[in-house]
């Protein structure tokens, strides 16, 4: 049996598969913690990235919980919940629609997974489309291809040097031996918790 936790790339077709999910989700993050015991923590919004951590990293202006939903084709799209500062808004307005992509070029290995409002402009490189498969969430290329390779990396304050804020940005690699700015990368599985 393969463990989704190690899981690096799948492959499947996507022929037969059924999403059989609820219409509104939210995305966790599931993966090996140091003391090896499996860790779920939800993601959040920042800046237009994806974050897991306890708390907001310095200088993220924006940040809020989301909720996705299956109901318009392919795309993931976000709707915002609560905010996660003390001095937001509790009424954020994101761009009808608001959806998760990742830049899969050759040389973008550690690339955060954004939200973006339009496709405009964005390379054949970008992938829009996501899978289902039971609650794991997978990115399918244009082939058809299913890709897993999401990892934690320190966000950028922490690997800048400074004081650990506790948050990592999910980001896409090409292996499990992808490294930014020096520090090793965590493997992590994005699920679909209702």
């Amino acid at each position: 049996m393969i463990s989704l936790l190690t899981l690096a790339s799948l492959t499947l077709s996507t022929a037969g598969i059924a999403a059989a999910a609820p219409d509104v989700f939210t995305i966790s993050a599931m993966y090996t913690g140091s003391d090896g015991k499996r860790v779920t923590l939800p993601t959040w919004y920042g800046d237009g990235h994806m974050y897991v951590g306890s708390s907001v990293p310095t200088g993220v202006q924006t940040a809020f919980n989301y909720t996705a939903n299956t109901t318009r084709s392919d795309l993931l799209y976000i709707h915002a919940a609560e905010p996660l500062l003390p001095n937001a808004s509790s009424a954020l307005d994101l761009p009808d629609p608001t959806f998760l992509a990742l830049n899969a070029g050759s040389s973008s290995s550690g690339s955060p997974l954004e939200f973006r409002h339009d496709a405009i402009g964005l390379s054949d490189d970008w992938i829009l489309f996501f899978s289902r498969y039971g609650s794991l969430i997978l990115a399918q290329t244009p082939s058809g291809q299913l890709l897993s390779s999401f990892y934690l990396t320190p966000s950028p304050s922490a690997s800048d040097g400074g004081d650990d804020d506790g948050a990592s940005i999910i980001t896409w690699g090409k292996n499990a031996a992808a490294t930014s700015a020096g520090t090793t990368q965590q493997l992590v599985s994005l699920i679909a918790v209702s």
